[in-house]
């Protein structure tokens, strides 16, 4: 049986990066939508394309930000986080756990073999005592998020200044 430690510490490895990716997923979101907005708004202003065009434009952009989005944070998002791939993220972060706790995760079954057993159970002690001594993991890069957080602020306070200095542009555009 799997030391509760060693679970409780893969379990909410798990549950932060997926509120990482989620995370990310918003932001990048967010700030595509309002790059979007914005050239999509200048090419209106120059050019004034009719509406078949305006149609055909938009279902390119959605097209366009869906595949951006699945190649980034929605596909690892989508994908199987077992407990295996998250011991595996955790020893690559944390090289001091020295394979104990993918071996650990062996543990989970009786072992017939004497010497396997204990060899299972002193790497079980091994990763719990590592983890022991841990405040978070740190397995979400968050730097690599700073930039979409920028730009996703910078995209919602011009939006929110379009619709606050111009209402009224902003409602004839929303009506088009």
């Amino acid at each position: 049986m799997i030391d509760p430690l060693i679970q409780n510490t893969i379990d909410s490895t798990r549950r932060g990066l997926r509120g990482g990716l989620a995370r990310e997923l918003l932001l990048r979101g967010v700030f595509a939508f309002g790059l979007l907005f914005w050239v999509w708004l200048l090419v209106d202003w120059l050019l004034e394309p009719s509406a078949l065009v305006r149609l055909a434009a938009y279902g390119a952009a959605a097209l366009s930000l869906g595949v951006w989005l699945w190649r980034g944070p929605l596909s690892a998002l989508a994908a199987n986080l077992s407990d295996a791939r998250i011991a595996a993220l955790l020893e690559h972060r944390h090289p001091e756990l020295a394979d104990t706790l993918l071996t650990s995760l062996a543990f989970r079954e009786p072992q017939s073999d004497p010497v396997r057993e204990q060899l299972l159970q002193d790497a079980s002690r091994h990763a719990r005592d590592t983890i022991a001594g841990w405040e978070d993991p740190q397995v979400i890069d968050l730097g690599r998020q700073r930039p979409w957080l920028i730009g996703a602020a910078l995209t919602a306070v011009s939006l929110l200044g379009l619709v606050v200095v111009a209402p009224s542009f902003a409602g004839v555009y929303l009506r088009r």
